[in-house]
């Protein structure tokens, strides 16, 4: 069901988002915790590489950072 999760955030970051944005993590994303990017409150990535994170990565923080970011388009 978590890899079903990640393809479906994917897409959604796919069709509604601009994969050259450069977005800042938010205190929420940083505080999941178990992110082996190593990406802290206040950084700023690309959403391509939050992308990367997420697929390559398995990373569920990049995961929960593009739907934050989502729900502010």
């Amino acid at each position: 069901m978590a890899s079903t999760t990640k393809i479906m955030t994917c897409i959604i970051v796919l069709e509604n988002g601009n994969l050259n944005d450069i977005v800042e993590v938010s205190k929420k994303s940083a505080g999941t915790g178990g992110s082996r990017l190593g990406l802290k409150t206040g950084d700023k990535i690309t959403v391509k590489d939050l992308l990367y994170g997420l697929m390559l990565c398995s990373e569920m923080m990049q995961q929960l950072h593009l739907l934050n970011m989502l729900e502010e388009v």
